[in-house]
Formats: structure tokens, C-alpha cells, sequence
């Protein structure tokens, strides 16, 4: 994890870094539009919980989806419930 974090922000590594998130993120939407965006984000958001707590979650939903803070969080519930089920 150290190394990780040392390559994020190094400037080259960084740049990277930032090009395959903007990679990540728009490949998210594009699957959106095709599978539909409900089911993508319900599929992010565990990805999401196992490195970040509720609020990050919430907020890089809200940042890399364009979502409402209602929005977020209504997916963020859906996902939880949807998990617990499983």
C-alpha cells in the first residue's frame, strides 16, 4: 500500500494514476448507459465500501456518477440491502 500511495503521488505516477481512474470512471458510465445505471452503481458501491466508510462512498458517487446526495444515498441503501441478501 505504501508503494501504491508513493507512485499516486509522484508526478508522472500521479498523472497515471489519475488517467486510468478517468479511464475507470468513464468506462462505469458507458457500461451505465448499456446495462443500465442502476444495476452499475449497485455493483460499484460494495467495490467502494471495502476501502472507503459511508460518507466517501456517498461522495465519490456523487463526483464520478453526477449524482444528487439523495441519489447516492438511495443507491448506497439499495446496495447494502442487496448485499445483506446475498
Amino acid at each position: 500500500m505504501n508503494k501504491i500511495d508513493e507512485i499516486k503521488h509522484s508526478k508522472l505516477g500521479g498523472r497515471k494514476y489519475m488517467e486510468l481512474t478517468g479511464s475507470f470512471w468513464q468506462g462505469a458510465k458507458d457500461e451505465g448507459r448499456k446495462e443500465g445505471t442502476d444495476e452499475v452503481i449497485i455493483k460499484l458501491i460494495p467495490a467502494l465500501a471495502l476501502s472507503n466508510d459511508h460518507q466517501a462512498v456517498i461522495k465519490i458517487l456523487m463526483k464520478k456518477m453526477d449524482l444528487s446526495q439523495a441519489q447516492a444515498e438511495s443507491y448506497y441503501q439499495r446496495a447494502m440491502k442487496q448485499g445483506s441478501k446475498n
